[in-house]
């Protein structure tokens, strides 16, 4: 199919924008989403919904190289840039035509590209990543809720996803109590989160489980910025997080002993 276009346009990625994160699962650490997999397979899909055969042409004021060529080429060429991804390069092909110029969206000058992309990008090492140490319930001042104290280990300043589920008894189903990301710097090793009785209870009912209720916290990390994408992609997902499991008994919970000692001096 012919698409003339009579406005000039730029074929090549401009670049991305965003931090992209890399994973190799869709659906890593207990439910944690790889929102750029999920960003991919879609982008992906798109690509390869195009018609093999529809082309443009006429971009006479387009870099030379950038003429003429087929849409579906151009999909997966920018996608395999703005993913570093070489492997997409393998489904851009060139546009012979006898008038314009097609051969900068080629298999081989994608791959080219690629690398030229990679190589300027900068590099980090991902290391020393903030696991989970320890996790304690207390009762909340108002003696109705509840308040989780997470403390971690590690030095590795980025952004990490925690998620807190109850289980069944047979660890088969979940509800969630908490789920939110936060920004860690090297120093930060101790976060509270609170949880309300009512969320608590619900997710019992839910489930069908009685005191003491089995729960499970997760720790990973997650949006690695594109200079990570490698070093990030090459990880296991159990490499990226941390969990750990408790049972708790609502009904014999108490007041974390230092908070009563700031009420007392207060």
């Amino acid at each position: 199919m012919l698409r003339l276009l009579l406005a000039p346009i730029m074929i090549l990625a401009a670049g991305v924008g965003s931090p992209l994160q890399g994973a190799d699962h869709p659906d890593d650490a207990d439910g944690f989403s790889c929102r750029v997999c999920e960003r991919k397979a879609a982008e992906l899909a798109r690509c390869q919904g195009l018609d093999p055969d529809e082309y443009f042409t006429g971009l006479v004021f387009n870099p030379p190289g950038m003429q003429t060529g087929f849409a579906r080429s151009s999909c997966f060429d920018r996608l395999a840039l703005n993913y570093r991804d070489v492997t997409l390069c393998a489904e851009v092909r060139e546009r012979k035509s006898m008038w314009f110029d097609g051969s900068a969206l080629s298999r081989q000058a994608c791959e080219r590209r690629v690398h030229e992309r990679a190589a300027g990008d900068p590099r980090v090492v991902i290391a020393d990543i903030h696991r989970l140490d320890e996790m304690q319930w207390f009762r909340n001042g108002n003696g109705r809720d509840f308040d989780v104290h997470v403390r971690t280990s590690g030095s590795y300043a980025h952004r990490y996803a925690l998620k807190l589920l109850m289980l069944d008894s047979k660890g088969a189903r979940t509800r969630t109590l908490w789920d939110n990301e936060y920004g860690y710097r090297g120093v930060d090793h101790k976060r509270r989160i609170p949880i309300r009785a009512g969320d608590l209870h619900a997710a019992a009912a839910a489930l069908g489980v009685e005191p003491p209720y089995r729960v499970r916290l997760t720790f990973a990390l997650v949006e690695p910025t594109l200079a990570e994408l490698e070093q990030f992609s090459a990880m296991s997902p159990t490499e990226r997080e941390s969990s750990l499991e408790q049972w708790v008994d609502p009904a014999a919970l108490r007041r974390d002993p230092r908070d009563l000692a700031g009420d007392m001096r207060r």
